[in-house]
């Protein structure tokens, strides 16, 4: 039996738009103070540009993608008051940069969609 290579792809794009990607950033920078949390990102973004060709699955990841910002923003509430209530990542609050690091990665999905489909013509 064969296994189509793009479905099996799809899913793991699924679970990664899916997983809390900002909460997990925030707690590996807030932790070892490096950048290495926000790898995640550029790995979803660049899966996000190789296999989604159709405007279905588009709207698909920008959903999941929606709903993995809404875990984050809940882990981030139910996580430690030190995380919370640090001062780590001024000017914004631990919760605002949760919010704001959802929307700059469905904005930049959302830009890369639209120049793989229309390029700078």
């Amino acid at each position: 039996m064969k296994v189509n290579k793009e479905n099996s792809l799809m899913k793991y794009i699924v679970i990664l738009a899916i997983m809390p990607i900002e909460y997990i950033a925030i707690v590996v920078d807030y932790y070892t103070y490096t950048m290495w949390g926000y790898v995640s990102f550029l790995l979803l973004i660049l899966l996000t540009i190789i296999y989604t060709k159709s405007n279905g699955r588009f709207l698909i990841i920008s959903l999941i993608r929606l709903l993995g910002g809404i875990i984050s923003f809940i882990l981030i509430h139910l996580s430690t008051e030190r995380l919370v209530l640090t001062g780590e990542f001024k000017p914004f609050t631990t919760i605002n940069f949760s919010v704001t690091l959802c929307v700059v990665s469905i904005i930049v999905i959302a830009l890369t969609y639209i120049y793989k489909r229309i390029g700078l013509n």
